[in-house]
């Protein structure tokens, strides 16, 4: 979690090093739900629930470092 003004953003990091697959392609809907439920739990425990949240993942892999912004926006 990392905050940028009043915006939450949960960042999802995935890396490959030797799969064909580039790493932000492992973010699938599945993965997702999971990261929005738990970052629900996270909000609601730390009295945050309300506040403008991202979902954004940064991708390690050979070719360097991405951060992908907005991947899924709110709830």
């Amino acid at each position: 979690m990392a905050q940028r003004g009043e915006e939450i953003v949960f960042v999802e990091v995935k890396g490959r090093s030797g799969s064909l697959q580039r790493p932000e392609e492992a973010v699938d809907g599945r993965k997702m739900k999971r990261v929005r439920r738990a970052a629900i739990i996270y909000l609601k425990k730390k009295g945050m629930w309300g506040s403008p949240v991202r979902f954004d993942v940064v991708a390690i892999d050979r070719k360097g470092i991405r951060h992908i912004e907005g991947v899924y926006n709110g709830f």
